[in-house]
């Protein structure tokens, strides 16, 4: 998934059984298409919220993601903000 303001990328690790609102910022996400180029903008210094390489969960709604590429943020699932460096006991 991708930011539309930001260039917060994510992948989806653990989705949950029912539709959530992922949004990063005020914006909600939105699924890269399999053959869309998306370019690696810079995120400007001293901005980034979500950090590559970090897991994002939300124990709520039994969702999982793992950030590939710096970004503003905050990222949230249905208005809440996720949280960091936690895994969700499966």
């Amino acid at each position: 998934m991708i930011c539309t303001h930001c260039p917060t990328q994510i992948i989806v690790v653990r989705a949950p059984s029912s539709p959530v609102r992922v949004t990063c910022g005020p914006d909600q996400m939105r699924v890269l298409g399999p053959t869309e180029p998306r370019p690696l903008d810079e995120t400007p210094s001293g901005s980034v919220g979500v950090q590559a390489g970090r897991h994002y969960s939300d124990p709520q709604a039994v969702l999982e993601l793992l950030c590939i590429q710096d970004g503003v943020g905050p990222i949230a699932v249905d208005g809440r903000t996720l949280v960091t460096n936690q895994s969700i006991s499966r």
